[in-house]
């Protein structure tokens, strides 16, 4: 929850994912009711289809741009995360 609160504070949209999709909506809410920009997904990382679906819809809300990727997961590879539409390529996003 800290981590989705201080990159708001930074001026972040952030969409974020859970697996228990009651819980999620509620902190959503709550977000939300604090002026937060703030979407998400449930999903479960372990499940190969729901992450496509996330990042799908990730890619759908944010115009194919992911900026930021954090997985505070128990462990899910990394190379699982990426597909063909998600293409990720380094760049320097602090303004001068």
């Amino acid at each position: 929850h800290a981590i989705v609160e201080e990159l708001t504070a930074f001026g972040a949209i952030v969409h974020t994912c859970s697996r228990n999709e009651t819980e999620l909506n509620e902190r959503i809410q709550e977000w939300k009711s604090k002026g937060l920009k703030v979407s998400g997904s449930a999903c479960d990382l372990k499940i190969r289809a729901e992450r496509q679906k996330l990042m799908e819809t990730v890619c759908s809300e944010f115009d194919g741009k992911l900026n930021i990727l954090v997985s505070s997961s128990a462990k899910v590879p990394f190379e699982l995360l990426i597909s063909e539409k998600l293409k990720i390529q380094p760049e320097n996003s602090v303004p001068r």
